[in-house]
């Protein structure tokens, strides 16, 4: 029905354009509150739904000579995550911003709306040109979100972003993308051993991809996502989950698939010195960030190092390179998107109710509003992948893989990572489970929006985890 009405082309239009129309629709934001709120939030879900009933599509999506998309299942799923966790920021800010934000709610919608629509656009490219473009553009525009509240430490932060994600991808991928691959042709007619390239060469390609892909927050470039946790709570939970760093593995996912090929991955990563070592670099970036996890008491700055961990263990199942461990990294950005986007609606919340985000206040606190910290313990659980929640299965579909490959460094790696993501997550739990007494701090109110945007992140996870198997028939490679 759905594709008797929109085929692949106005499928891939109406993804990207919904944004843009957004934008034009906060103009009544100044008249109508609850009209300009209702219609972004009922429309963005509803086009989650379409996008769903629609369905991938294989076949390029060509607009012109230059710009190519595609609705293949990887990039289909990545949107229709993009729009749900859009959907419920929405939702949420409606209580956030007027809490903390009221005099910048215009500029906020603006700005996140166009990060989103350039990141449907990274995550929709079917060329290296499409790619970069978008992947490039969507930098800026997370900028003015990052300075929101205003103040130095919010400028310094917005400063140190763009120097680890933009200077990165002009120095080292455009050049890098521009002298070896065809900008316009679409991804599925580049192949990497067509070109007669030695492992060397393609090895090393790759890795300067990696790193120069930012976002991904491969060392040295993965300090800029701590430093941005001075940002509000939707814009983190966004940059978290869709608008910025799961861009990053989504574009990479593409170019891995597509362009190398999953047996050339495979032939690669069973080398050290080709791409091998690029796993132990991932593995190292995952356990170091999961003990300053540990160690920092700020909730913010401690699910920004968790991010960074999180995406490591997806690049290394990427370059593991079977379609099962495609499988894992990609249901892995499917839980990870919404487990994280419901962590840092619990820390605004936190801000919102207790006045603070640090960990022995909202410990102390925690009691008297102990859903939160029962939401905050679910998201927290299945980040880390604990049986039976969402990120358990495909953690372990990774794990499984890397052991087949015999990366048992890499598994060994997930193991040691996973376990001191839940050692971080243990004393939340602890808190939610301790009786108030009569020195727990009363909280302040919450608004409904913001309580209704993680229970619905929290319906979310509990599908997720109920229905994994289901879903695994949807993230084939």
């Amino acid at each position: 029905m759905v594709r008797a009405i929109l085929d692949p082309t106005s499928m891939a239009l109406l993804l990207l354009a919904w944004p843009l129309i957004l934008n034009l629709l906060t103009i009544i934001k100044a008249k109508s509150k609850l009209s300009f709120y209702s219609i972004s939030i009922v429309s963005t879900a509803c086009i989650a739904a379409i996008a769903i009933l629609h369905g991938p599509e294989s076949g390029s999506i060509r607009l012109g000579n230059w710009i190519s998309f595609s609705l293949d299942r990887s990039s289909w799923m990545f949107v229709i995550v993009v729009y749900l966790c859009w959907s419920v920021t929405l939702l949420y800010s409606v209580g956030y911003i007027s809490a903390h934000l009221s005099d910048q709610a215009v500029a906020f919608h603006k700005y996140m709306n166009a990060t989103v629509g350039l990141s449907v656009g990274a995550g929709l490219s079917d060329n290296f040109f499409t790619l970069l473009f978008f992947y490039t553009a969507a930098i800026p525009t997370i900028v003015p979100l990052i300075t929101l509240r205003g103040g130095d430490a919010a400028h310094r932060a917005a400063r140190f972003y763009v120097r680890s994600t933009l200077w990165p991808v002009l120095l080292i991928v455009l050049p890098v993308v521009a002298w070896n691959f065809p900008l316009g042709t679409p991804f599925e007619l580049i192949s990497i051993t067509d070109y007669g390239w030695s492992h060397s060469k393609a090895s090393i390609i790759l890795a300067l991809i990696i790193v120069g892909l930012s976002k991904n927050c491969v060392a040295p470039f993965h300090l800029w996502l701590p430093t941005v946790s001075i940002a509000p709570a939707p814009v983190t939970a966004m940059i978290h989950s869709v608008a910025s760093v799961q861009v990053g593995s989504i574009v990479l996912f593409k170019i891995a698939k597509h362009v190398y090929g999953m047996e050339l991955l495979r032939e690669l990563s069973d080398h050290f010195f080709e791409t091998g070592w690029l796993m132990y670099l991932c593995g190292f970036t995952a356990i170091y960030t999961a003990y300053r996890a540990w160690k920092t008491p700020d909730l913010k700055e401690r699910f920004s190092f968790s991010t960074v961990g999180q995406l490591s263990y997806i690049i290394t199942a990427i370059l593991v390179g079977t379609p099962q461990s495609m499988q894992g990294a990609m249901l892995h950005i499917i839980t990870h998107s919404i487990a994280k986007l419901g962590l840092f609606f619990c820390a605004g919340a936190f801000l919102t109710s207790f006045g603070s985000v640090q960990a022995p206040q909202v410990g102390n606190a925690i009691p008297g509003r102990r859903w939160l910290g029962v939401a905050g313990v679910l998201f927290g659980l299945s980040i880390s992948g604990f049986p039976f929640f969402a990120g358990y299965y495909s953690k372990d579909i990774m794990l499984l893989e890397e052991v087949h490959r015999h990366h048992y460094a890499a598994a060994g790696f997930l193991l040691i990572g996973s376990f001191l993501n839940f050692v971080y997550i243990y004393p939340l739990i602890r808190a939610t489970i301790r009786r108030a007494t009569t020195a727990t701090p009363s909280p302040a109110p919450l608004p409904f929006a913001m309580a209704a945007a993680i229970v619905t992140c929290v319906v979310f996870i509990i599908t997720l985890s109920a229905s994994a198997f289901v879903l695994m028939r949807f993230v084939t490679v």
